[in-house]
């Protein structure tokens, strides 16, 4: 360039030169926009260095922006550059009153209605002759107080929507010094304005600047001197600091003391009604303030811990709302509602600036629960939750910040996954188009609790997609290298339980002591108890859950997803599902990461298939309608089909309890009977026709002649009763109770009894319905304790009952699990054993 960037100058004067480079315009620009000035420089502008060195000295920056304030200010206090008696108000020359020539008719404003009707039309016209008026009627509350003067001919015209008469020169667009500053003043009046229009949203000083720039362009502040003027305008009502990473946030309020005076002032003695009201107001700014004063944010969700802790949610409300709402509520143990009354209060006052804990738990509760948008609308309308808008950003942004992570999963831990088919009815009327896809969660023991805080952003569709992607494997069936599975004869397992002598204890005792069997094993059963499990939702593949390549890209991903948690790949199908998972395994290269996949049979479908084996066997025998003297008889249909497994199990178990105190009152010619009931006559049997019932082989364990002393005698059923409470109060072991002698009295008495009716086939069948419901038993308890020898010992016991209902799907896949679990691959027999045992003790 031919002049000096800064001085404007020859830069051949004889001075010395520098060329800018890229990193030096920059820092030029930065300290132009410090001093308000407008130059822009860029890189290869050639400046003196002394003006560069100057024009970058912070020292004279500072200097010269306490010059400008206190020019301001002198211009303010003095109206030097402006006078209101002698200068016309709208074209700002000279005008004298006393002037009576013609067209220069000058008057005083008179009324104060004068002044805001001026300012109503500065705002419709809005231009630069509008602007110029509203930045001289701003700076004066009272323009009759200062003996303001106007030419009538200017006001017309500027009420009329008119120019500046003739002979009246205008204001030149590019004049400097004060018409500029004028019209920064009035951008700053918009300016505060929009301040305390959006005052709950706690804007920052940045967002007022660039508000300014709306109004006035490059005219406006800037950070620093925005920060002053506001901190000078507001006095102690503005508090501006950093909050949640936010620098510079303005937050009005008035302080106590202001309130307080205020409130003296407008006491009024004669007055009670007034003055009740004076208080009511005061105390409501008082805690208004407090409020406002509260540090809150919007850029992330309260965490779980803060909306379950009811301490938390009561101190997120401030000292003073919290006195004022505990003297007005006179309920006991109000804490709740203390804090959701509270926080209702706080979301009102301050709608845009936080969330608060209760608010957005209430709202995501009831979407949980009930799924309806009207009821969450409803509640929010009246102030009591988020809205259901807020319910789907927040559910968008904990499945943006969960993604498939699984938090805290350690060596001494378990994971493992499930797979299923998962069905949702979209449109219910016509059939079409529902999704049925395949659904998968992963169970972490021990279980978790997230604490992390869930970030409120914008999240869109195509990021959760991204997050929730599962890369589809296509699988096909190559029939000339297909290797099928072999059935192979399977090894005997033996298990140690104490089932059995437990179930015998509470069948027997049941009567007098009324405990169940889950019951007595909740209270018997110890050891170190890992804690409960968590359940991790994961994406869904929206396929058939039958298809090949479905299963193969399910189990593609869980394998990826075990192998980046450093997790044993184990995962759990239903029957057909993990047939064909098994199938595609065998096929896999030996170098495939498949090969190394635990796939286990679920035990949930299993013991379903298993209670409808009991079912169909016991079809006919009159079990139905048994169980319908207690359930419904559609009920009972699905609990014999093994559908309704919760009733089915507790019907087949109190019949078996049933069938027990018959047989041993037949032995030991016994009544047995239940204390406080209708039949609470000792001498009255529950056989109702002991004659025609088969006579039992009463010889005794000893080969002795049965004799009166071999009956059971009230002290011999107080010694099972002494068995029993041993038991319950840890005095007696668990592990004694197969040895137990009295026990092994009455179960070899039963043998006995069963073996002298071995040629009644009905006898014979119902027994048989004895063994597979203790055989029920034995399987519950091995999932229950996490048992791996007795779990492959009650599935194997469950073969000949599942072949000989029809199950063959499940009797031939249950053989294969065993075959696998067993002989074939003995690393996943020793993995799946070590995973089972760390679910329960």
């Amino acid at each position: 360039m031919e002049g000096c960037f800064i001085c404007k100058l020859s830069i051949n004067d004889g001075r010395a030169t520098v060329t800018l480079r890229e990193k030096g315009a920059r820092n030029i620009n930065e300290f132009s926009k410090l001093r308000n000035d407008t130059k822009v420089a860029k890189s290869g502008d050639v400046v003196h260095q002394d003006c560069r060195r100057d024009y970058t000295n912070a020292k004279s920056v500072k200097q010269k922006e306490l010059d400008y304030k206190t020019t301001e200010n002198r211009v303010l206090r003095s109206q030097e550059q402006f006078n209101y008696r002698d200068n016309c108000l709208f074209c700002g020359q000279f005008a004298d009153v006393k002037d009576k020539r013609k067209g220069t008719d000058v008057f005083p404003v008179r009324t104060k209605d004068f002044q805001s009707n001026i300012e109503k039309i500065c705002r419709e016209r809005n231009d630069e002759w509008a602007t110029h008026v509203l930045t001289r009627i701003v700076f004066v509350h009272d323009l009759h107080a200062a003996d303001a003067v106007y030419h009538q001919r200017c006001s017309v015209n500027f009420r009329t929507g008119k120019s500046i008469p003739s002979g009246t020169p205008k204001q030149s667009k590019n004049k400097t010094g004060r018409p500029q500053h004028q019209q920064a003043q009035a951008a700053f009046q918009k300016t505060v304005e929009y301040l305390l229009q959006n005052e709950d949203e706690q804007l920052t000083v940045i967002e007022l600047v660039e508000k300014m720039k709306d109004y006035c362009g490059d005219a406006a502040y800037s950070t620093v001197h925005m920060k002053s003027k506001i901190q000078k305008y507001f006095g102690d009502d503005v508090i501006i600091t950093e909050i949640n990473g936010k620098p510079n946030v303005i937050t009005l309020r008035k302080t106590a003391t202001s309130i307080l005076h205020d409130f003296h002032q407008k006491q009024n003695a004669s007055d009670p009604e007034s003055e009740k009201m004076n208080i009511i107001k005061a105390a409501a700014s008082l805690i208004k303030s407090d409020i406002k004063s509260k540090i809150g944010t919007k850029t992330e969700y309260p965490s779980v811990s803060d909306v379950e802790s009811l301490e938390c949610n009561e101190h997120y409300l401030p000292d003073s709302l919290r006195l004022f709402l505990n003297s007005l509520i006179s309920t006991c143990n109000h804490s709740l509602k203390l804090s959701a009354i509270g926080q209702t209060i706080i979301q009102a006052t301050r709608p845009r600036s936080l969330i608060a804990p209760l608010q957005i738990g209430l709202a995501v509760q009831m979407h949980h629960h009930f799924g309806s948008r009207f009821l969450i609308d409803s509640l929010y309308n009246m102030g009591f939750s988020s809205s259901y808008s807020e319910v789907q950003r927040y559910e968008m942004n904990a499945a943006m910040s969960q993604g498939t992570d699984i938090p805290e999963v350690t060596e001494e831990g378990n994971l493992q996954y499930i797979a299923d088919n998962v069905d949702h009815n979209l449109r219910t009327i016509d059939g079409h188009g529902t999704f049925h896809g395949m659904g998968i969660i992963a169970s972490v023991t021990p279980g978790f609790m997230r604490t992390n805080c869930i970030p409120r952003t914008d999240v869109n569709i195509e990021e959760l997609k991204e997050i929730g992607k599962i890369d589809i494997r296509p699988y096909k069936l190559d029939k000339e290298t297909h290797t099928s599975l072999k059935f192979m004869k399977l090894n005997q397992v033996n298990a140690t339980s104490y089932s059995e002598s437990l179930s015998l204890l509470s069948r027997t005792v049941w009567p007098i002591k009324s405990t169940g069997w889950s019951a007595l094993c909740q209270m018997v059963y110890g050891g170190v108890f890992p804690g409960k499990s968590s359940i991790v939702y994961l994406p869904m593949i929206d396929m058939n859950p039958s298809d090949l390549t479905c299963i193969n890209s399910t189990l593609h991903f869980i394998s990826k997803e075990a192998r980046r948690h450093n997790a044993d790949p184990v995962v759990t199908f239903d029957q057909p599902l993990y047939w064909k998972a098994v199938n595609i395994i065998l096929n896999e290269a030996e170098s495939s990461t498949l090969k190394s996949m635990v796939v286990r049979l679920g035990g949930f479908h299993t013991e379903m298939s298993f209670l409808g084996s009991i079912g169909h066997i016991m079809n006919s025998s009159g079990l139905s309608e048994l169980l319908e003297t207690v359930y419904a008889s559609t009920a009972v249909g699905h609990m014999l089909s093994g559908k309704a497994i919760s009733r089915a199990v507790r019907g087949h178990f109190l019949t078996q309890t049933a069938l027990t105190l018959l047989i041993t009152s037949e032995i030991y010619d016994f009544p047995q009977y239940t204390p406080g009931t209708d039949t609470d006559d000792p001498s009255q049997s529950y056989l109702d026709d002991k004659e025609n019932f088969p006579k039992a082989d009463t010889t005794c364990v000893d080969n002795e002649k049965p004799s009166e002393s071999n009956q059971i005698l009230p002290s011999e059923i107080e010694q099972l009763i002494t068995v029993f409470e041993g038991i319950i109060q840890s005095n007696i072991s668990i592990e004694s109770l197969n040895d137990n002698q009295t026990l092994n009295i009455i179960s070899e008495r039963i043998r006995l009894f069963r073996k002298s009716l071995k040629n009644c086939r009905t006898a014979s069948l119902w027994f048989q319905y004895m063994d597979m419901v203790e055989l029920l038993r034995q399987f519950i308890t091995a999932e229950r304790t996490g048992n791996w020898n007795l779990h492959l010992k009650s599935l194997q016991q469950m073969l000949p009952y599942l072949a000989a209902s029809g199950h063959n799907l499940y009797a031939k896949s249950v053989h294969i699990y065993l075959q696998q679990m067993q002989n074939q691959f003995t690393f996943i027999y020793n993995k799946c054993k070590i995973c089972l045992q760390r679910i329960l003790p």
